[in-house]
C-alpha cells in the first residue's frame, strides 16, 4: 500500500500502476504516431530464409537507418529527458553524471572535453550535482591545482534504483529472441555506440575547423525541473 500523508485512504500499488497506465496512453507523446512497420515474420525461421527474396538487404537496410533510427534517437532522446526529470535533474546534469558513474572520477575539464559543454557550462552543472548530492570535489591525486569530481553513494544508488525498475520491464523486449538473434543485437549495439563516439568526435572536429562554436544551450545554466 502506498501511504497518503493528505488523510486520504490509501492507495493501492496496483491502483497506482492502473492509473499511471491510463495516464501514460493518453499521453500527447504517444498521439499521432506513424504505425512501425512488423519485422516479426522475418525473424521466423521460414522468413529468415526469404527475407533476402520477399524484401532484400538492401530495403531492410534503408529502413533502418531511416525512419527507424531516426525514431528510436528521438524516444531516446526523451526517454533521458524524462529520467532526468524523475531524478530532479536537467538532462546535462544527468549525462553527465552517467558520465562518470560510467567512467569514474575526472576533472571538470575532462568532463567537458568529453561533452562538449563549454567550462563555464560544466561548472553550473558540477554546482548543482552538488547542492544535490549526487556529486563531491576530491583534490586531485597528482596536482593540487585540480579538483576530481566522484559521483556521490546515494547518486549510484538513486540511478541504480531507477534503472533496475525500467530493467524489469525491458527484459520483456528480448523474451522471444532466440541466442544467436540477441547475439546480433549485442553487436549491433556495440557497434551503434562506437559509432555514435567517432561520428561525435568528427561532427566537433568539423565544427571547429570551420569557426563554429557550441549551441547555447552548452553554454547557459540549465536548472532542474520545476518542482511543485
Amino acid at each position: 500500500m502506498a501511504r497518503a500523508d493528505d488523510g486520504q485512504p490509501p492507495v493501492s500499488e496496483g491502483r497506482r500502476r492502473r492509473s499511471l497506465a491510463g495516464t501514460v496512453r493518453g499521453a500527447p507523446l504517444l498521439q499521432g504516431l506513424p504505425p512501425l512497420p512488423n519485422f516479426a515474420y522475418y525473424l521466423s525461421e521460414v522468413g529468415s530464409e526469404m527475407t533476402h527474396a520477399a524484401i532484400g538487404h538492401h530495403e531492410l537496410t534503408e529502413e533502418i537507418l531511416g525512419s527507424l533510427a531516426r525514431r528510436h534517437s528521438t524516444a531516446t532522446v526523451l526517454f533521458h529527458h524524462a529520467i532526468a526529470e524523475r531524478l530532479g535533474l536537467g538532462p546535462s546534469d544527468h549525462k553527465c553524471l552517467d558520465l562518470l558513474l560510467d567512467r569514474g572520477p575526472m576533472t571538470g575539464s575532462e568532463l567537458a572535453a568529453i561533452t562538449g559543454l563549454t567550462t563555464g557550462a560544466v561548472t553550473g552543472v558540477v554546482a548543482r550535482l552538488e547542492r544535490a548530492g549526487h556529486l563531491r570535489r576530491e583534490r586531485h591525486p597528482s596536482d593540487a591545482r585540480k579538483q576530481t569530481l566522484h559521483p556521490s553513494t546515494e547518486a549510484n544508488h538513486d540511478v541504480q534504483e531507477l534503472f533496475d525498475a525500467i530493467r524489469d520491464d525491458a527484459s520483456a523486449l528480448l523474451a522471444g529472441f532466440e541466442p544467436h538473434q540477441l547475439a546480433a543485437i549485442a553487436e549491433f549495439l556495440t557497434r551503434t555506440t562506437d559509432f555514435a563516439y567517432r561520428r561525435t568526435a568528427l561532427l566537433r572536429a568539423e565544427a571547429r575547423s570551420r569557426g563554429g562554436s557550441a549551441p547555447p544551450a552548452a553554454t547557459t545554466s540549465e536548472p532542474g525541473p520545476e518542482r511543485s
